[in-house]
């Protein structure tokens, strides 16, 4: 990696991690979009230490509000994600070693589709999803944060339709990355994927992660959260057309 791609990777790292501390969502989703850009990070390496170091920052937002949980939400959302996490990496290793253009496509639409459901959210329910609901996000959350290191869009369309206090929702979605997170890095460490690559970049990312996860806590932005979220999925989706497009011209 150049220096100005390590410059890009420090700056997509503290930009996530202080969004992340507002909304409960986001990290993985900003590094990834950003990350991927360049193509001087292999997506997996990239992945494994998005998985590591987002850890830090869901410890320090998290801290003070485990009270908070829904924690019959979280249970059947957990179990869902249980055996999903492995099938997405499972995509992830295939598709990272076959079929690159179609994991990029993959990423655009992912990022594309999920930052326009955040945009454009639609009413809360009337009263809290079934436990069938609570599984299959959970597994659609499983998936993509195997394949992607990144389920922000999947949960967070779930969570914030829930009839529940903001903090609920922050506090659930951040136990739910937290055990996802912790899920992903062990069995990616397991098939030997922890790399020094892997490690190196994680290690640049924890002090920019602490750092901005601690500037989110003690100054938010003057604008509402609703702009804020407004503002990063604006930019997220024009990434998103960019790679679709860059992806699309390989298949030309």
């Amino acid at each position: 990696m150049t220096l100005e791609a390590w410059i890009v990777f420090a700056i997509a790292v503290f930009v996530g991690s202080y969004v992340q501390s507002l909304i409960g969502f986001g990290m993985g989703l900003i590094v990834v979009a950003v990350g991927s850009l360049g193509g001087q990070i292999n997506f997996a390496v990239l992945t494994a230490a998005v998985s590591l170091f987002t850890l830090f920052n869901i410890a320090i937002a998290l801290k003070g509000h485990v009270a908070t949980v829904a924690r019959r939400m979280l249970f059947y959302m957990i179990l869902g994600q249980l055996p999903a996490i492995a099938l997405g990496l499972y995509l992830l290793s295939r598709l990272n070693q076959h079929a690159v253009a179609t994991l990029e496509l993959l990423l655009g639409l992912f990022l594309l589709m999920g930052s326009l459901s955040m945009v454009y959210q639609p009413k809360p329910l009337d009263k809290t999803s079934s436990m069938s609901a609570c599984l299959v996000a959970g597994i659609a959350g499983g998936v993509t944060g195997g394949l992607f290191s990144a389920s922000g869009p999947v949960m967070g369309w779930f969570a914030y339709r829930q009839p529940l206090h903001l903090n609920v929702i922050r506090a659930t979605l951040l136990s739910f990355f937290a055990v996802a997170c912790v899920l992903r890095t062990t069995m990616v460490g397991v098939s030997g994927g922890l790399t020094r690559d892997v490690l190196s970049l994680a290690g640049i990312a924890i002090p920019v992660t602490v750092f901005g996860t601690w500037l989110g806590l003690v100054a938010k932005p003057p604008v509402s959260e609703e702009a804020l979220k407004r503002t990063v999925f604006m930019l997220l989706i024009l990434m998103a057309i960019y790679i679709v497009v860059n992806a699309m011209r390989t298949f030309a």
